[in-house]
Order: C-alpha cells, then structure tokens, then sequence
C-alpha cells in the first residue's frame, strides 16, 4: 500500500488483483473503500471520484477521507469474463464495453451484443479545477491528465514531446515509452502501437515472446544478450543506460561508477556524474540529467505575483529536485514569437517545460512588428504553473512592403509618414495614385482607394496597376541637329541605344537603334545580332554582357550620362521572328524583341512608343503621311553624328515602293516592307546607323 499527500487531500492507493474471477483488495482496518475510478498515474483529489458511502453501502474509512484513488495492475481477463480490464488512461469508455457497474460486477458471462470486457467507469470531472488544463503548441487545451499517455491528444502531438515527457516517473505496472510517456505494461508487444513513437513494438523481446506472454522479461534475473542488469535483477535495453534518464528502477543505470567512463560526443552535454545528453539540454528548463545537472548555474529570478512591464533578474536559484510536471510551465505557441533565456541566444521551442520562478525572455521574428522593442519583455513561470506576461501580446505580423513602377504611393501611421517600401506595421494606411506618366488602362477613371495594414499581416485590399503614357514626346529648351534643323531634346522618350561589347578596345560601340514597348521589352531589327550567336529555338541568351541597351540618351558616346534620366540595362535574351533567314531570306520578317535584365524607371522622358495591337489605325496611314524616326546614323557628309538625329519621312506603301525601284533592289523588298522618304526629303532618312530605330506616326498626339 502507497501512502500519497497532496495538499489538503490524502489518498490511499489501493491495490487490486484479479482472483478466481473475484476481487481482492487491501484496506485501512479492513474497511472497504471501492475503486473510484481515478486515472492511470493520476493520484491527487482532481484525478479521483469522490467517495459515496450510502452509493457503495460501506462505512467511511477512517480519518475521514473523502477521496480514495487506485492503482490498476491487472492483466486483461480470459474471453468470457466481463471483470474491469484496465481502461487506457483518458479513455471514456472502451468502444463496445459496459461501463463499470457494481450491481453486475458479479457476472460471470459477458451480455449480449457480443461484449467481451468491462471497462473503466467513465471519469468523474465533478472535482476537477476548472483550470486544470494543458496548452498545446497550436493553442488549443486538453485535460492536463492526457499528457504523456502514449496518445497525442493535441492534434500537433504537443502533448507527446520528448520535451515534455522525459523527466516524467512511470509506476511499476507502466511501460515507459522511449520518449518518456508511460501506459499499462501489457501495451508492450502487442501488435499495436500504444506509445506514439511506437517504441513499445520495437523491442528485441517483441520478436521472441508471444504477446499473451505474461513472463515480465524486465524483471527476469537472467538478462539477455543486449540487457544490460541492474543491481535489483531488473533488465533494460544496454541502449538506455547513462543516457540520463533512470531506466532501472534502483536507478543504477545512472551512477557515476558505470557512466564515468562513457566518452560523450561533440554535440552532447555530458552530466556530473557521467551520462551523455543533448547539448540544447543545457539549461533549457527540462531535467534530462538524473542528477540535475543540465540544469545547475542556470539563472532564475524571484518576483511577485503582480503583472510587471520589465522583469529584472535578481538572484540565481539552484533546481536540485525533479519537479511535477503539474507544478511547470509550457511555453504556449504564440505566432511570431522568439522565447529564449535571459542570458542565452538560443531559442526554447514552443511546449518547452520551464521551472516557476524562471523568466523566459520573449522576441519577435523577422517580419514580425515588436511592440515593445525599446524594452526586455519577459514571461514568468509562477508556481501554480501559471505565466505572468507584461504584455498580452508582443508580436505582430507586418504586412509586405508596396512597390510599384507604376504608382506613387504614401503611408501614414497615427499620422505620421511611413516608407511604404518597408514592411509595415499594422494599422498603417497606403493611399495609392497612377504616376504622372501612368494612366489607368482602357480610358477607366482613376478611383482613389485606402490600403489598411490588418493585424494578420495582410493588406485589405489590392494595388491596382496603371500603364505608361505611350508615344508622348518630352519637350526641353536643349536643340538637337539634323540636317540644319532643330530636334528637341525628348523628342522620342521610347527610343533605344543598342550597344556591344568591343573585345579589342572592351569599348561598347553603337550598333542598332530601337524601340521600348514595354517597361522591360524592346523592339529593334534581328540583323542587329549576329547570326553564329541564334540558337536553334530562335533564341540568343547573353550572359557575359555582350549587348547593352541605354535608354535617355543623346550622346552617342556609351560612358556619356546625359542627364538623370539616362539608364543602362544588361540585355538578357533576344527573340528573332522564326521565320528570318537575313540576306538568304532577303531580310524577310527582320525583327527582333529584346528582353532587359532589368525594368526601366518610366519617366517624362523615358517611356514607351505606342503600338496599335489591335490595328485601328492601319487605315490612317496613306502615302505622304509623314512619320518620325530618330537616330545616330550618317549625316550628309558621311560621318556618324554624335548627337541624336531626327528626321520625317512621308510614308512610302509596298506596291509604290516596289515601282520605284530596279529589278535588282525589289528584291529586298518583301512582303512585310513599306517605305519613307521623296525626292524633297533629300538627304534626310534612314542611314547606317539607324537599323532597328521605329518610323512612328501620330495618332491623337500619341505616336506608334
């Protein structure tokens, strides 16, 4: 008999044994008090049924307990008895069994309906403190008396951790799992995994012994070939011995004279006395040393039981006894949240067990907006097993930065201005606008909307997307040349320098001319690239930086920036039309689309041509109407100009051109060629020099 003391409560445990299809039992004075129906392992008032005495016809026992608790250790009973056959802990009822009923406790047979067992009376919560809970991982609470049973309760398996579970004490009719949890001995070897890391199936024994085997191969005094004997005669798997954990019941697994002489390894802490245990052991709150010693010289602090903004370590406390896991703390999984020591970097999973009295000091992850980040901010474990915080919640999820090409957007924060290309922090507003050289597509109206920060992270809403004013010229003061007559600076915002790398010189020589479309597209002619470079899907992908693309720029000269609007991208891969063949094919379908490495900064002065994709103004265009056209070709002496040159050239159909030429020319002009130029536009045109630059036209004061 066990005598057990908690508090106000004192319980007997009593024991029961199976015999001759009777129960026997022991009691004080030879009174009798009843199985209560108290949980495996569970010996305070919350885990017992109160005792009745007119329900069970008995006298009180004596000294005036109310509560008694009991001890299971019964085998399960032959098939065609119905006596109690030790319920798993936390089990209602087993599916397909009475309750336990004293009226036919006496039945030798069991009912119909095929029943096989009785089971354990369901469990009285009567007394159970409202508040006698455990917190999963996820958040989410289960009865406190359902950890470390075998069966992960918590739907994240929280409540079945090696954490949790390692310094727990299994009674003598438990079989302690390799984790730490504890159920009925007769769970091991029998077909069917009761702890949850299956550790009571993968036994050496669960291959030689029957699983009806009562033979306790533990207590056998003849050990096995891998058992290592303790000093009582017990046998426990060699593998569990000086690893911290006090496997033999005399704990002699765990002593200084067989572990002094074990070489732990690297990544292990090696304890007093000897035994070897993981490193992030040491001083995480949890005994794993059977002597405590992963847990000596670590800080902790005395404190009052009031909420406190800041916690202060005042002194050290030495933990020197195995405390009940009832008396520790869980570290709650709280989103965002770093738990660490006060003097430690390294961080405590969530579930961790942490003594009272110890302060655990609390962080925000990355992306996470800290509350209170001027200030330490602590959880204290106190000695009810309750936390007290100085905050109720420290971590909040920020929502992801805006950034768009294509919108000017503010933020604002209890008014005041926040940058909205950084993370922001919850209750933030982003009031988003189409830049001035953006418009909203297909001639909508601009609607101003809000952006609200919410506290998951996320905004309330979606940018929306504006596209580039196409095909408007950029007017300045500063006069460019051709021909005698003045181009304005800006004249053509979409137009493009192509350039190559020179290996001689490792110069970059102008060799094409093109056109934006789009913020990281450009149009231009494929005679531009070299034919030995195109691969066989039509493709050539530069990776050494052989061309380059500048963009804003008047001055032929590469290493000349211009002005702040001037850009220079890495040209990433160019697309040939598939059906170019260059001279054999007489330059049919001569075009090329150039993809940059990186977007171009869309400004007043650098922005895309227009194209008519759905070919409107396919009609609008009739011989003499003039176009435009710009470039760093020829000039009329024969040079290549340095400045950019503008030129309008009236637009020349196929069949008229085709006329104007021999027979020795029309052959380069192809099905998908028109022409430009007169007789009165002597000396301007398209020069070397200019091969890929765009002939727009204007449409409503747009160009494409």
């Amino acid at each position: 008999m066990e005598f057990v003391s908690y508090g106000h409560c004192q319980c007997f445990v009593l024991l029961y044994i199976i015999a001759s299809l009777k129960y026997t039992y022991t009691a004080i004075a030879s009174e009798k008090c009843w199985w209560t129906g108290c949980q495996l392992r569970t010996w305070a008032v919350t885990g017992c049924k109160q005792y009745n005495r007119i329900e069970q016809n008995t006298k009180n026992c004596s000294g005036g307990l109310e509560y008694y608790c009991c001890l299971p250790n019964i085998d399960v009973p032959p098939a065609n008895d119905c006596w109690w056959t030790g319920c798993q802990p936390n089990s209602w009822a087993v599916k397909g069994c009475h309750s336990y009923n004293r009226t036919e406790r006496n039945r030798t047979a069991c009912g119909t309906n095929g029943f096989k067992y009785e089971c354990c009376a369901n469990r009285n919560t009567a007394n159970r403190k409202p508040d006698d809970k455990f917190s999963c991982s996820n958040g989410l609470s289960i009865e406190s008396s359902a950890i470390c049973d075998g069966h992960a309760d918590c739907s994240d398996g929280s409540d079945e951790t090696n954490n949790l579970c390692a310094r727990q004490t299994c009674q003598s009719y438990a079989y302690r799992c390799k984790y730490g949890a504890c159920v009925h001995k007769s769970a091991k070897c029998n077909g069917k995994n009761d702890c949850v890391d299956g550790s009571d199936e993968d036994l050496p024994e669960c291959k030689q012994y029957s699983i009806n085997s009562n033979k306790d191969t533990n207590e056998s005094s003849n050990c096995l070939e891998y058992q290592y004997k303790c000093k009582s005669g017990q046998c426990i798997d060699r593998r569990f011995t000086c690893d911290g954990t006090q496997n033999c019941k005399d704990g002699s697994d765990e002593t200084t004279k067989l572990c002094k002489m074990v070489r732990c390894q690297k990544y292990t802490f090696r304890c007093n006395y000897g035994a070897c245990v993981s490193k992030e052991s040491k001083c995480d709150g949890v005994r794993q040393c059977a002597d405590g010693s992963d847990e000596e010289k670590c800080d902790e602090i005395n404190l009052n039981s009031k909420p406190i903004t800041s916690i202060p370590v005042y002194n050290t406390i030495q933990s020197t006894t195995q405390s009940n896991t009832r008396n520790l703390c869980v570290l709650p999984f709280a989103e965002g949240v770093i738990y660490s020591y006060h003097d430690s970097n390294r961080s405590l999973p969530p579930g961790t067990l942490i003594d009272h009295h110890r302060a655990v000091k609390e962080n925000c992850e990355v992306g996470y907006h800290n509350k209170a980040a001027d200030q330490n901010v602590f959880r204290v474990c106190q000695e009810n097993g309750k936390w007290i915080s100085s905050l109720e919640k420290l971590c909040f999820k920020m929502c992801p930065p805006l950034i768009s090409d294509s919108l000017d957007i503010t933020c604002n924060l209890n008014g005041e201005n926040t940058n909205c290309s950084s993370p922001s922090i919850p209750n933030t507003i982003a009031k988003p606008s189409c830049k001035p050289t953006h418009t909203v597509p297909n001639g909508q109206v601009e609607t101003p909307i809000d952006l609200l920060c919410q506290s998951n992270g996320k905004w309330n809403n979606q940018l929306y997307r504006c596209i580039p004013n196409c095909g408007k010229p950029y007017t300045m003061s500063k006069p460019l040349i051709a021909n005698g007559k003045e181009a304005n600076y800006g004249t053509a915002p979409w137009n493009v320098g192509i350039y190559q790398l020179n290996k001689i010189n490792s110069n970059y020589d102008l060799i094409c001319g093109g056109s934006i479309i789009t913020p990281i597209l450009v149009v231009s002619a494929a005679h531009c690239f070299k034919q030995k470079d195109v691969q066989s899907n039509f493709t050539i992908s530069i990776n050494d930086g052989l061309y380059k693309i500048a963009v804003g720029k008047y001055e032929r000269d590469f290493t000349v920036i211009d002005n702040q609007f001037t850009q220079m991208m890495n040209v990433e891969k160019v697309y040939l039309n598939e059906y170019y063949r260059g001279e054999d094919g007489f330059y049919n379908n001569d075009i090329a689309v150039i993809v940059l490495e990186n977007r171009i900064s869309i400004s007043s002065a650098v922005a895309p041509v227009c194209v008519d994709w759905a070919k409107i103004h396919n009609n609008n265009i009739r011989n003499g109407i003039e176009g435009k056209i710009v470039g760093w070709g020829e000039t009329e002496k024969g040079k290549q100009s340095s400045n950019l040159l503008e030129a309008s050239l009236p637009y020349i159909d196929h069949d008229s051109c085709r006329r104007m030429h021999n027979y020795k020319f029309d052959k380069f002009i192809t099905p998908d060629k028109f022409c430009a130029g007169s007789n009165s536009t002597l000396g301007q045109g398209v020069m070397r020099g200019d091969s890929g630059a765009g002939l727009t036209f204007s449409h409503s004061d747009f160009f494409f």
